[in-house]
C-alpha cells in the first residue's frame, strides 16, 4: 500500500472534487464599485449596485454576495435586501447598526449574500436594496462620507441538478 489516497491529493493542492449530481460552481461573475449612492425611504429602493448573471440551467443556483460600507445619518435600524430583476425581494434582509459616529449617524462594514433559484437560461439582475422600517432617513451605500471604499459584488452559478 502506498498510503496515499487519491482523494486526498485533491485537497492537498486545494482542488476538491465536487459530489456527483449537483453543487459544482459552474462560473462565478464579480463587479465592484467605488461610487456612494445615498437613499431616502421607508420603502425599498435601491442603490444601482448591480450584477448580471445568465443561468446554463433552469435548475440553477445562483449565490449573490455583497460587502459593501454604509452608513446613516439617523439612529434608528435600516435594512438590506437583494432584489432578482427589480421585481422579487428575496427576503433574506440584514438590519442594524454598527458604530455610532461623532455626528450622531452610523457606518459600518455590511455583508449580505443570498441563494436564488431563478429557474431561467436568460440573463437575470441582482440589486442591492435599502429602508429604514420606521422614520425616513438618508443611508449612504458605499461609505457615509470621506474615501468611498470598494463595494465587491458576486454571483456564483451553481450546479441544481
Amino acid at each position: 500500500m502506498s498510503g496515499i489516497i487519491t482523494d486526498n491529493l485533491g485537497r492537498a493542492t486545494g482542488l476538491i472534487k465536487a459530489a456527483g449530481g449537483g453543487g459544482k460552481v459552474l462560473q462565478v461573475v464579480t463587479a465592484t464599485s467605488n461610487t456612494k449612492t445615498d437613499v431616502t425611504s421607508t420603502s425599498w429602493a435601491t442603490h444601482s449596485k448591480d450584477i448580471l448573471i445568465t443561468p446554463s440551467a433552469t435548475s440553477s443556483k445562483v449565490l449573490v454576495m455583497y460587502t459593501f460600507s454604509a452608513g446613516q445619518s439617523g439612529s434608528s435600524d435600516h435594512a438590506f435586501t437583494i432584489f432578482r430583476d427589480d421585481a422579487t425581494n428575496l427576503g433574506h434582509a440584514t438590519y442594524g447598526l454598527i458604530a455610532q459616529t461623532s455626528y450622531g449617524g452610523m457606518s459600518g462594514g455590511r455583508h449580505i449574500a443570498t441563494l436564488d433559484s431563478p429557474s431561467t437560461t436568460s440573463e437575470v439582475k441582482y440589486s442591492l436594496y435599502s429602508s429604514y422600517p420606521t422614520t425616513t432617513q438618508s443611508v449612504g451605500y458605499g461609505g457615509w462620507s470621506g474615501s468611498v471604499p470598494t463595494t465587491t459584488i458576486i454571483a456564483m452559478e451553481i450546479d441544481g441538478s
